[in-house]
């Protein structure tokens, strides 16, 4: 294998890449501020965007509570509205619960006044039902034992 001769000494090749360097150096340089700038002004912007989007979910917040908002007329009636049902309630209760206590008392009277009436009728019985005389007694004993 026969070694090539490079077509360009080093000297040349230092030269031709120095004048290449320098030439397109100013340009990229530019093309490298503009890319900074390009960058800086999308993070500008995609802040600019994150803000509006948090703007945006705040509006979309007070909408939730302003529709919240207007429903508390409606539930501020219906508390209204349940708590004097459970005041009647409670009313109708206590009222039911006293007639209740007095129906009570007067079935007790009853049954005590029947109780009554029933052993004064019974007492009533015992005095009617007869009874041998206290003599006629100790006669009958006597007889039984006579004639036995």
């Amino acid at each position: 294998a026969t070694k090539r001769e490079p077509l360009v000494d080093d000297e040349t090749l230092r030269r031709l890449s120095l004048g290449f360097a320098s030439t397109v150096a100013p340009t990229f340089h530019l093309l490298q501020k503009i890319v900074e700038d390009v960058r800086r002004t999308q993070g500008e912007i995609l802040q600019h965007l994150s803000s509006q989007r948090q703007a945006l979910e705040d509006v979309e917040q007070l909408k939730e509570i302003s529709t919240t908002l207007q429903l508390l007329p409606a539930y501020t009636q219906k508390l209204a509205s349940v708590r004097k049902d459970m005041l009647s309630l409670h009313d109708k209760s206590r009222k039911l619960m006293k007639r209740a206590d007095t129906l009570r008392k007067k079935r007790e009277k009853q049954e005590q006044s029947k109780a009554l009436a029933l052993q004064r009728e019974r007492e009533r019985e015992d005095s009617l039902r007869a009874r041998p005389a206290p003599d006629l007694a100790a006669q009958l004993e006597e007889h039984d034992d006579g004639s036995a």
